[in-house]
Order: structure tokens, then sequence, then C-alpha cells
């Protein structure tokens, strides 16, 4: 996809391989006043759907007022996260599919990974340079060939800009 005319991009998760992949990228664009907006921009191969979300009121922790700025209407900028973190997965224990989240304060190579208990790795989930800003991305609870695994302990590591984040996360059947 490209993003619109005056669009950012914060991130983008894509889950699954080949013709059973799915993808979803989060754009944002200011508008200083109450209006209908267009949604322009383009898609690359086949899209089965789009779904398009309005945000009224953004959160503070992601805007912050220009130095000089006299009004709320002033220029506000996009403040990535501070430090880089690894937030542990949720739901933990889980079953079918579970949520991992983590931070990048500046783009980097990341490298996101599950391993047993024996240290293999199970399954590499990222293996590539990232934007800025706060990522989401599931595990299907499956190994590199798409096999479902076992239940158990699993280890989740997330490598980047020199630093390694592990995470013990539980596989529930």
């Amino acid at each position: 996809h490209t993003p619109g005319v005056d669009f950012v991009e914060r991130t983008e998760v894509i889950q699954g391989s080949g013709g059973a992949g799915a993808g979803l990228a989060a754009q944002d664009k200011e508008v200083t006043l109450a209006s209908t907006g267009s949604v322009d921009g383009a898609f690359d191969d086949d899209v089965d759907w789009a779904v398009v979300g309005l945000e009224i009121k953004p959160p503070q922790a992601l805007t912050k007022q220009a130095a000089n700025s006299q009004s709320e209407n002033d220029a506000k900028t996009y403040e990535p996260p501070a430090q880089y973190q690894l937030f542990q997965n949720y739901p933990n224990p889980f079953n079918a599919e579970t949520t991992i989240e983590f931070t990048l304060p500046k783009a980097n190579h990341v490298r996101l990974a599950i391993y047993n208990v024996k240290g293999q790795q199970v399954r590499k989930l990222i293996d590539k340079t990232m934007a800025a800003g706060h990522k989401r991305i599931t595990w299907d609870g499956r190994n590199s060939r798409g096999e479902i695994v076992g239940s158990g302990l699993y280890f989740l590591r997330l490598k980047t800009n020199g630093q390694n984040f592990i995470r013990k996360i539980h596989l529930q059947k």
C-alpha cells in the first residue's frame, strides 16, 4: 500500500504468508477542524477489503505541543516511545493465539522469534528494519513449518539496537 496525501504511516502488521496473509497499516492525518476527509492512496496487489477508522481525540501521549505554540490548534508532532521495550504477551497463558507488543524509539533492524526450552528457534516472527513506534503482532502457536506446537513454556526474544529482551510465554491447549 501507499499512504495517502498528508497521511503518516505509524505501523504496519502482517500476519500469515502467501495467499493466506493479512495485513494492517495504521495511518493518520491531522485535521484542525471537524470536517469530512477523503482517503486516497493506493493498494498493492489484490485487496479483498479495507477498514477505515477515525479517532476523534488522539491520546496526549502521542502528541506534544510545539515549543512556541500559543494554542492547542497549533502544529503537533508525533513523539516516538522513549525507550526500547518488549511487553509481556497477552493473554498468557494462551490457547489459540497471543498478542506481542514492543516499542522502538527509532528505526532499527528487529529480530523477534519464539524459542523452546531447549533454546531451539521455533519460529521467526520478524527479521527486518522497522520504523519507530509501538508495534503489535500475533503468534498463532505454529512453528516455521506451519505446524501447531505442543503445550508448554516458550521464550519470546526481541533483538534490536544491540539489546536483547526475553519474555516467558506459556501455550496451554
